[in-house]
């Protein structure tokens, strides 16, 4: 994670737009596992109408 902070005015100005992209990739992750969830369900309530 130090290769984010950088050395002077450069790393404090980074400093927030790098923790913006990061809780945009936690919400993204987020939104991607709740899709896989609902398929899983819509998959297993498949197998289980065949059986």
């Amino acid at each position: 994670m130090n290769y984010f902070k950088g050395s002077g005015s450069c790393g404090l100005s980074t400093a927030p737009s790098f923790k913006k992209i990061k809780s945009d990739m936690e919400k993204t992750v987020l939104s991607q596992n709740i899709l896989i969830q609902k398929n899983n369900v819509n998959i297993n309530s498949r197998v289980a109408g065949k059986a």
